[in-house]
């Protein structure tokens, strides 16, 4: 009887290329990769809390001596304005938050196509 022979096993680096192929002719109709989230890692949440708690510090120090400076040192009202800026402080390190991350939702200009490659498909 006769017998098939072996199938040729494709090398690392044609499979690659038929792999990069594919992947050319349907960039336009598979989703898009996920966009790394933010405090996905270790590293990232760890260095936002310590950004956080030096931010809520320095603002504490910053309107206690503040407000110790204005009210003739009144412990009262020196940790009122302790407490004022540690507010203030966080409220900016929302602002910095929002518009670190916010970036991150737009699609970036390059990934989509320009004009002048549309009508020269238009045109092929």
């Amino acid at each position: 009887m006769f017998t098939s022979p072996k199938t040729r096993e494709k090398s690392e680096e044609l499979n690659a290329a038929d792999r990069k192929a594919y992947q050319e002719l349907v960039k336009d109709i598979t989703p898009r990769k996920a966009v790394e989230e933010p405090f996905s890692s270790y590293k990232d949440q760890l260095g936002f809390g310590l950004h956080v708690v030096l931010t809520m510090f320095t603002g504490y120090l910053f309107g206690y001596a503040a407000f110790r400076a204005l009210f003739s040192h009144s412990p009262a009202m020196s940790a009122a304005g302790g407490i004022l800026g540690l507010v203030i402080g966080m409220l900016v390190e929302t602002l910095l938050f929002i518009v670190r991350y916010s970036d991150q939702d737009r699609p970036s200009l390059s990934s989509t196509p320009s004009s002048s490659k549309l009508k020269i498909k238009k045109n092929q």
